[in-house]
C-alpha cells in the first residue's frame, strides 16, 4: 500500500534541499507528484506538509522574491550535529554493552537511549521523539509556541524529561510558573520564536517526581500491606513491616492489586479497594465486541511515519541491507508497518525519473532482507540533536547511578553534549534502581553471572540466575536483557531486582532459539478519574485509539491485573484476558475478606 502523504512529503522535502535557491509554490506542486488537482487543495496540502516538516525539526522558510507578491520556499540550514572520534564510540561500546549511533557497526548491544535502541520488549523511547524544534528551543533559550489540550500557549522550554513511560517538557508559562506537558499531546505547529528568555535552570528530577505515590492528591497516610519482602519492596514498602507513606492512594491500590498483595490498613484505604473492586466487576460484566485496531498507517500520523521511514533509512544507508524485523525494531513499528513505508519510500523520486528507485525492498523469507542503494548516508559516528539528547540522558543517569563518576572519555562526552545543548535531560530513577545498575554493571564487565530475587507482576516471584548482556533506560526505567538458564534472552526491570549478587565464572550460553514473547492486544475504556493512574500504570505500552486506549502487554497475567487496578471497561481483545481479569478480581476479594475476618 502507498502512503500518498508520506511519499509527497519526502519529494517536498527533497526538492528543496537540492535548490539552494527559493522554489514558488506553483512550481514545487507542479515538480513533486500527489498534489491535489485544484488550486485551493493543493495549497493546504502544501501547508500540511509545511506543517508537519516543522513538527519534525524540518523548517521550511518563507522567502520574498523580486515581484509583486512573490514568495518562494526553501529549508533553513541546519547544522546541530555532533561528530564522534574513535575514542568516544569506543568508550560508548565499553560502558553497559555498546552503543549503536550513526554510521557505527551496527547490531551491538544498546547503552541506553542511544537512537536505534531495540529494547526486548520492543518499545521505542519516547525521548527519541522529542521534536528536534523543542530541542533546539532549549538549546537556544528561545520562546516557543505550541498548540496543547485544544489550546495555543507561549512557553519558554528548560528541559525535557522521562517519567513512567513519556517524555515530558519542563518549560515556564506567562507567569513564570514552571509547568510539565506531555510531548506526546503537543500539537502542532511547535513554532520557535525569535523572543528568547532568561529563566533559571531548573532541576528537572525536582519537577518530575520519582514515582507517582509522590504526588500529594489524598492527606498523607500510613498504609500496612503484606506480601513477599520482594514485593514489598518494589511497591515502596519496607520489605519487614509492609509499611510505607502515601498521599496519593490510587496508585497504593494498584500496586496492591497488581503485585497480589494484602491491604491490612488504614480502614479509609480498605474502603476505597472495595469501591475500585465493585467498579472492575461492573466493568467486567460487559462483553467487548469491537475488534482490536490493526497496526498500520492508519494508527500513526505523518510526522511519526516520516520518522520511522528516516530511522530505517540511515541504518540501510550504512549497510546496504538489513532484516525488515531489524529495520521495524529500531524504527520502534511493525513489520507491516515498516514494509508499508519502504514500499512508499521505493516510489518516491522527482521527475525526470531515473531507471533506478530510491529502494529496492527485497523481502524474502525467512531472512527478510531489504536492500537499499542512497546516495547520501550519515556522518560515521555523528549525533544527530534527538539522539544527543537520548544519549546525553544516559550518560547522565549513568554518572549518578556509580556516584557522580564516569571514565574521562565518557564525562567528556557527556559534557560536550550539555554545552551543545544548553541543556540535558533527565532521567528520574529511584535509589534502588541506581544501586542495582552499580552491581549489574559489574557483573556485565566481569562476565559473570548475576543472581537475584525478581518480583514480576502476574507471575510468580522468586530467585533467578541470569547473564547479563546489556542495560538500557526506556522513559525513567532501567531494564536488564539477560541471558536466562534455558538459553534465551529475556528482559528484567531492575525496580523489581533484589538481593542481587554477582558470581565470578558464568555457565550460562544463549542459544541459537529466538525470546519466548507472546503479545496479548487489548482496548478499554478508562474512567476518567483513573486516566492519571493509567498513564503511570501503562506508559507508552499504550495510545489512544477510538473508543478507549489499546494496550500491548507481554503478559496476560500483567494485563488482567491492570484491567482490574484501573476498573477499565473491556472494548476489545481475546476473552482468555477478560476471564483472567474476573480470577484475579475474586482473588483480590478473598483477600480483602479475609483481612476483615482476620
Amino acid at each position: 500500500m502507498v502512503d500518498v502523504a508520506l511519499e509527497r512529503l519526502v519529494n517536498v522535502v527533497t526538492l528543496l534541499a537540492e535548490h539552494p535557491t527559493p522554489l514558488e509554490r506553483d512550481e514545487i506542486v507542479r515538480t513533486v507528484p500527489g498534489f491535489p488537482a485544484s488550486d485551493a487543495a493543493s495549497a493546504r496540502a502544501f501547508e500540511r506538509v509545511k506543517e508537519t516538516a516543522r513538527s519534525l525539526g524540518i523548517e521550511i522558510e518563507t522567502v520574498t522574491l523580486p515581484g509583486r507578491s512573490r514568495v518562494g520556499y526553501r529549508l533553513r540550514p541546519t547544522t546541530w550535529q555532533l561528530e564522534l572520534d574513535d575514542a568516544e564510540v569506543a568508550a560508548l561500546e565499553a560502558a553497559l554493552g555498546a552503543v549503536w549511533v550513526a554510521g557505527v557497526e551496527p547490531g551491538l548491544a544498546r547503552i541506553g537511549l542511544a537512537v536505534g535502541a531495540v529494547p526486548a520488549r520492543g518499545r521505542r523511547s519516547s525521548l527519541l521523539d522529542a521534536p528536534p524544534a523543542i530541542v533546539t528551543a532549549i538549546a537556544e533559550r528561545a520562546v516557543i509556541e505550541i498548540g496543547y489540550r485544544g489550546e495555543r500557549r507561549r512557553l519558554a522550554p528548560v528541559g525535557i524529561g522521562a517519567r513512567w513511560g513519556h517524555a515530558y517538557l519542563v518549560a515556564a508559562d506567562d507567569d513564570g510558573v514552571i509547568k510539565t506537558f506531555r510531548v506526546d499531546r503537543i500539537d502542532e505547529p511547535i513554532v520557535v520564536l525569535e523572543a528568547h528568555h532568561e529563566i533559571a535552570p531548573v532541576p528537572i528530577d525536582e519537577v518530575l517526581p520519582r514515582h507517582p505515590r509522590e504526588l500529594v492528591i489524598d492527606r498523607p497516610v500510613q498504609v500496612t500491606v503484606q506480601g513477599p519482602p520482594e514485593r514489598l519492596a518494589a511497591v515502596g514498602a519496607d520489605p519487614e513491616t509492609g509499611s510505607l507513606r502515601a498521599a496519593n492512594l490510587d496508585v497504593v491500590l494498584a500496586d496492591v492489586l497488581l503485585h497480589d498483595l494484602a491491604l491490612v490498613g488504614p480502614q479509609l484505604a480498605r474502603e476505597r479497594l472495595a469501591d475500585r473492586l465493585a467498579t472492575a466487576e461492573r466493568a467486567l460484566a460487559a462483553t467487548p465486541t469491537a475488534k482490536v485496531p490493526r497496526a498500520g498507517v492508519e494508527r500513526t500520523n505523518l510526522a511519526t511515519r516520516y520518522a520511522m521511514l528516516q530511522t530505517m533509512l540511515r541504518v540501510l544507508g550504512e549497510r546496504g541491507r538489513a532484516p525488515l524485523s531489524e529495520l521495524a525494531a529500531v524504527a520502534g513499528t511493525t513489520r507491516e508497518l515498516a514494509a508499508e513505508l519502504l514500499e512508499t519510500a521505493s516510489l518516491c523520486g522527482l521527475p525526470p525519473y531515473s531507471p533506478d528507485v530510491l529502494l529496492e525492498v527485497l523481502v524474502d523469507d525467512p531472512d527478510g532482507e531489504v536492500e537499499a542503494r542512497l546516495e547520501r548516508t550519515p556522518p560515521r559516528g555523528s549525533l544527530a540533536i534527538e539522539e544527543a539528547v537520548s544519549v546525553g540522558a544516559t550518560l547522565e543517569a549513568l554518572r549518578e547511578a556509580l556516584g557522580g563518576t564516569l571514565p574521562p572519555v565518557l564525562d567528556r562526552l557527556r559534557a560536550r553534549i550539555a554545552e551543545g545543548l544548553g541543556v540535558v535531560p533527565r532521567l528520574v530513577t529511584e535509589p534502588g534502581e541506581r544501586a542495582s545498575l552499580v552491581t549489574v554493571h559489574e557483573a556485565i564487565v566481569l562476565g559473570a553471572c548475576l543472581r537475584f530475587r525478581y518480583a514480576p507482576i502476574g507471575a510468580p516471584s522468586g530467585e533467578r540466575r541470569v547473564r547479563p548482556r546489556e542495560v538500557h533506560a526506556l522513559d525513567g526505567v532501567w531494564y536488564l536483557d539477560a541471558v536466562t538458564s534455558d538459553g534465551r534472552i529475556r528482559t528484567f526491570r531492575l525496580d523489581r531486582m533484589s538481593e542481587l549478587v554477582v558470581e565470578a565464572g558464568c555457565d550460562i550460553e544463549e542459544s541459537d532459539r529466538s525470546p519466548a514473547t507472546t503479545t496479548v492486544s487489548f482496548v478499554v475504556d478508562v474512567p476518567r478519574a483513573l486516566e492519571p493512574l493509567a498513564e503511570y500504570l501503562l506508559g507508552s505500552a499504550a495510545e489512544a485509539v477510538q473508543g478507549g486506549v489499546l494496550v500491548r502487554a507481554h503478559s496476560i497475567g500483567w494485563a488482567a491485573r491492570v484491567v482490574v487496578a484501573l476498573g477499565a471497561t473491556p472494548v476489545a481483545g481475546p476473552a482468555t484476558l477478560f476471564d483472567e481479569a474476573r480470577a484475579v478480581l475474586a482473588a483480590a476479594r478473598r483477600r480483602l475478606e479475609a483481612d476483615r475476618d482476620d
